[in-house]
């Protein structure tokens, strides 16, 4: 044993020695039979000396017999004698040695390591060359074939239980693995025959596209993607394509072994986590898929998949990955409403059907899917602040552009709805995100506009820098959701109108609410304006009584209104008064002082000291 200790050292080169281990190999089956042959063999078969295809020493029971239909396509050349060792008699010893004549849970996990080695190779070149790619897939896929036999993994899982779930040596005896339970053979330890292949990168699967096509699902991206290689673990088969390949690989074969499907666990669906992935994903793909009917086709199929799967499973879930899943839709398109897909803040189980595509409705075909809806927060009804963010979007969405009827039709009836929200919830509510369509279309913030209140003064105004609410949305929604009086606005600003300095409408108030007119009230009013008269030197006043009573509709401010009754008329005929003077001698220092808006134009009850009626 001497000489084969001096290979494996290293001591000699693998061309150099080949003669002499030829020789030693043709002698061992002779001393095999003579006396203390068992010893001698027991202690070479431990030995590295025998080269391999690359020309490494290593033992004789690392290697498999190439002669053996089938295996030399499943194995890496590392795992095959020299060439110039493949003759009958020299074969003859190293199979007395221990080498294999089939393939073992060992040279599996051998063969699947040397794949994944050598992708990972490829990946490392600038440009990967087809036929290495090709040549590489073909032993992948020569490898999964020898698997997908439902009595090969029975007689590897026997291994796998005869060897205490450890990757050893040595080879199965026939007939090992009779009436074996397959569930029950692997055991749960990482370091398992299942658990070491099922993390081993060796399975073929679907590669690129070379011309993307609508059908194609969305697929993971990885280091091993191009090369078209994956491991079990991360790996679906092919008729769970739209539901996972997103974060799992697909084969590119299909599996008839009932047994292999259940050793890596493909014959149930995928989890919760992976099929909620791929909604995303498909969600993604949907925004440049939009235009695709066959597309859409085919998300209304694999949505249902999928809601179906998560409904049967969510309640069932721990804590922690419940909350996984849920975060994962919280800010994202997730919910299938038959041409793409939407947020969850978007639906609600009673919606206005007007609202789209902002605000959608359930549709019907998840409405049996209420568990996971509710779980995953779609609520009964809108609130107002959805209402307001459509409001937003919309105007965000134009970008200064005119709305189209659809659009006006949509901000209209959701400023109407808006309106009529409790004011409690409303108070919550951001005004400054509040937008209202103009007359011409457009989308203007609310408190940015005003509701025409006087058309038969908005319609003598040539130039405006007014923005008139659109008509349709209706003077006391306008007023409710922040937008100004155009009575109001004429009131307190120069619009070709006289200048009047105007009292604000709380002071007014404060004023007026605590002065009971009475007669002896407007004998002094008379009598004050009749000492002004004095003051003024006017030899001539008129006072008469105007019993008429008028409308309050076309009043430039809604104060006026107490001022259309019965009136008495004081005229000063040969002297005229400006406005803001007699306003001034007849109006207390501190309410004139403290309480006009500085410029203005009305009247009426602007005039504090006149009371009701006088004018």
């Amino acid at each position: 044993v001497s000489l084969p200790n001096v290979l494996s050292g290293g001591t000699l080169d693998v061309e150099r020695s080949s003669s002499l281990i030829i020789k030693m190999l043709q002698d061992t089956l002779r001393l095999s039979e003579e006396e203390g042959g068992e010893e001698f063999i027991r202690n070479l078969s431990v030995i590295k000396f025998v080269p391999n295809a690359r020309n490494q020493f290593v033992r004789a029971d690392e290697l498999y017999d190439p002669q053996e239909a089938g295996l030399v396509y499943l194995v890496d050349e590392s795992m095959l004698p020299a060439m110039q060792l493949r003759n009958a008699s020299v074969l003859q010893s190293l199979r007395l040695l221990g080498m294999s004549s089939k393939l073992t849970g060992d040279g599996i996990l051998e063969s699947a390591r040397q794949i994944e080695l050598q992708a990972k190779n490829l990946t490392l070149d600038d440009n990967i060359a087809d036929t290495d790619v090709a040549a590489l897939r073909q032993r992948a896929g020569a490898l999964l074939n020898f698997l997908d036999d439902d009595d090969t993994i029975t007689e590897l899982l026997s291994w796998s239980q005869s060897n205490s779930g450890l990757a050893a040596t040595g080879s199965m005896s026939e007939g090992e693995g009779e009436g074996i339970e397959i569930e029950s053979i692997a055991p749960n330890n990482s370091t398992s025959f299942v658990d070491e292949l099922s993390s081993i990168s060796w399975l073929p699967v679907e590669r690129p596209s070379q011309s993307p096509s609508d059908l194609d699902p969305p697929r993971r991206m990885h280091q091993l993607f191009k090369i078209g290689i994956s491991s079990p673990e991360l790996t679906r088969t092919k008729v769970d394509e739209w539901l996972c390949s997103s974060s799992m690989d697909i084969l590119s074969s299909n599996i008839k072994s009932d047994a292999l499907l259940n050793l890596f666990k493909w014959n149930i669906s995928p989890s919760v986590h992976v099929v909620s992935s791929q909604l995303i994903a498909l969600s993604r793909l949907s925004q440049t898929n939009y235009a695709s009917h066959m597309f859409q086709q085919q998300c209304s199929k694999v949505s249902s998949q999928i809601y179906e799967i998560l409904d049967n499973r969510i309640d069932g879930l721990e804590t922690d990955e419940k909350e996984r899943v849920l975060s994962v839709f919280q800010e994202s398109a997730w919910i299938w409403v038959g041409d793409g897909f939407v947020k969850t803040s978007q639906v609600a189980f009673n919606a206005p059907e007007h609202a789209k595509p902002f605000l959608y409705n359930v549709p019907d075909s998840m409405i049996c899917y209420e568990t996971l809806l509710k779980a995953c927060g779609v609520r009964d009804t809108f609130s107002g602040e959805d209402f307001v963010r459509l409001l937003s979007s919309l105007s965000d969405q134009l970008s200064g552009s005119s709305c189209g009827s659809r659009q006006l039709d949509l901000a209209i009836f959701v400023a109407r709805s808006l309106s009529r929200i409790p004011q409690d919830e409303f108070e919550t509510l951001d005004k400054a995100m509040i937008y209202l369509p103009s007359r011409d279309g457009e989308m203007f913030r609310a408190s940015d506009m005003t509701y025409d209140d006087a058309p038969w003064l908005s319609a003598i105004v040539k130039k405006t820098r007014h923005v008139f609410v659109h008509p349709d949305v209706g003077n006391e929604v306008a007023r409710n959701l922040g937008a100004k009086s155009l009575r109001d606005v004429l009131s307190a600003n120069q619009n070709g109108m006289v200048k009047i300095p105007c009292p604000k409408f709380e002071s007014l108030h404060q004023l007026l609410k605590h002065r009971n007119i009475t007669d002896i009230e407007c004998c002094r009013t008379i009598l004050e304006i009749i000492e002004i008269a004095e003051m003024k030197g006017v030899k001539q006043v008129s006072v008469m009584i105007d019993s008429r009573s008028h409308g309050t509709m076309s009043l430039v401010h809604p104060c006026l209104a107490a001022a259309q009754g019965p009136s008495i008329v004081i005229c000063f005929h040969d002297s005229s008064m400006e406005v803001d003077e007699v306003v001034r001698l007849t109006s207390p220092a501190k309410y004139y002082s403290s309480t006009i808006s500085g410029c203005g134009g009305g009247g009426g009850s602007g005039f504090p000291r006149y009371g009701r009626g006088f004018c």
